[in-house]
């Protein structure tokens, strides 16, 4: 149960009438198997639109290698040697979309085959190496518009030379295969994708889009800050995270600083409201340690004043979403310090609400998405050993168990919702027969009947840690929806 008074839930509906009436279902939900990539075993639904159109993404077997050729000449002698291996590429993930019973692969960059050879000599031994890439296609969706604008990034896959300087020797070469992450929106009728723009004009880094509005996307890319100096004065190669909002219909790209303009922090945006104020995550970083984590806001009409929101006054603080009457929700260390909580804040009122936990043994639970009319979905932790999560809806002032709202013998456990539509209808992550599914959840009148035992509700033990796994595939990371290395 959560830790939300009468008085305090009358504060958080006052402003009911100002939006469209919501009616919802009461406790029972119809789960739908939103399937896979042909080829695929594994799919997670990310975000649902007011048309229930589903986006998310989805494995695929990979069909790429990699053959590496070392072939060493002695020039004296003129023996030669050959080496050759290959190996298997890294199976490619697919964003998808889901729409009127079917499943569409949205595909991505077209990387073709990528073919380097580069010779080295030195002490009268010639060596060459060639690198020949087949390389898949990859791509994952995070968010869809009500216009069926889908975006995520896609990969775009070089091959590079490397220069090495050796003291009084030639300069060693080496080949490299450089990944570089391209933003994307993907128009879901007619699968045409548009690259958005980059931060430099110059070099192509690392760029992802996390969320859109019919109008406005926002996300986070790598830049390197001009004034950023090493200790001699020369111009640092260091690259931070910024956050961005790109006006679609104008073609403009806004980055976005760190809170207090600190050129050695990072900031990521994480979703955007249809007036275009947008929320994320300003914060330090040491290595792959992301710390002091403060939620902030931008508003794109003053791009340059970052308003900082505490929740709980607590410096480990994650945003993950915002709805239109400027409410926004995620995790927070509590207010006594000890456990991670979902949180609601209000930002007109200035209000921070404790979502509680499903299970008060467990006290972990984070919320990742909330609609309209306040309703608010995400996980909580359920079981330590294995540990297990369960998806949660909340509404009316209560942490609700999706698990157990869907019926008996349905094969199913809901282990992540991951977002909600103004119609109460939810996507996520759950365990089909103990295989990892996307879900569709849609509202059913009435309650759902009550479960002789509650492992008749379940498919299977419900290991988060294969669903983390898989959701974690290079994100920056979107499960948690930490700032990007």
């Amino acid at each position: 149960m959560n830790k939300y008074s009468l008085s305090l839930l009358a504060v958080i509906f006052s402003t009911a009438s100002l939006y469209p009436t919501f009616s919802y279902a009461e406790d029972f939900y119809e789960v739908v198997d939103l399937g896979v990539i042909e080829g695929g075993n594994i799919s997670v639904g990310s975000s649902i639109n007011s048309t229930n159109q589903v986006v998310g993404y989805s494995n695929k077997p990979t069909t790429a290698t990699t053959t590496d050729t070392i072939t060493t000449t002695d020039t004296a002698t003129g023996a030669t040697t050959t080496a050759t291996s290959t190996t298997a590429n890294v199976a490619p993930i697919r964003g998808f979309i889901y729409d009127q019973y079917s499943l569409t692969d949205l595909g991505g960059i077209d990387n073709g085959e990528i073919f380097v050879e580069i010779t080295n000599t030195l002490d009268g031994i010639v060596t060459t190496e060639t690198k020949t890439s087949t390389v898949d296609i990859f791509s994952q969706i995070f968010d869809v518009s009500d216009d069926g604008n889908a975006v995520g990034y896609t990969n775009r896959v070089v091959g590079s030379v490397v220069i090495t300087p050796i003291p009084d020797q030639p300069a060693k070469e080496t080949i490299a295969i450089i990944v570089t992450e391209r933003a994307i929106y993907i128009d879901s009728n007619t699968l045409q994708l548009t690259e958005l723009p980059d931060f430099s004009e110059t070099a192509s880094r690392n760029m992802r889009a996390t969320s859109i509005t019919n109008d406005y996307i926002v996300g986070i890319g790598s830049f390197d800050e001009p004034d950023d100096l090493d200790d001699d004065g020369s111009d640092s190669a260091d690259l931070f995270d910024r956050g961005f909002i790109y006006e679609i219909s104008s073609n403009n790209l806004t980055k976005i600083s760190p809170l207090g303009n600190n050129l050695t922090h990072h900031i990521t945006l994480r979703d955007i409201d249809d007036t275009g104020l947008a929320v994320g995550i300003s914060a330090e970083k040491l290595g792959s340690t992301v710390f002091n984590k403060k939620v902030v806001g931008v508003d794109l009409n003053a791009p340059d004043n970052i308003i900082e929101y505490t929740i709980f006054g607590t410096a480990s603080q994650d945003v993950n979403a915002i709805n239109n009457s400027r409410k926004i929700v995620g995790r927070a260390v509590d207010t006594n310090g000890t456990y991670l909580t979902a949180f609601l804040y209000d930002i007109d009122s200035v209000l921070a609400t404790d979502l509680g936990v499903l299970n008060s043994n467990f006290p972990s639970s984070e919320a990742f998405d909330i609609n309209d009319g306040d309703q608010i979905v995400g996980l909580s932790q359920t079981k330590s050993q294995p540990v297990e999560f369960s998806g949660f809806i909340y509404e009316n002032g209560e942490m609700k168990d999706l698990s157990k709202m869907i019926g008996c013998n349905t094969g199913w456990t809901i282990n992540e919702a991951r977002s909600i539509n103004n119609d109460g209808f939810i996507t996520g992550i759950g365990l089909l027969n103990g295989e990892a599914r996307a879900f569709m959840l849609k509202p059913l009148s009435g309650s759902a009947p009550v479960c002789k035992d509650e492992a008749e509700n379940i498919g299977g033990s419900g290991s988060p840690s294969l669903i983390s796994l898989f959701s974690l595939i290079s994100l920056f990371t979107l499960r948690r929806r930490l700032i990007k290395k």
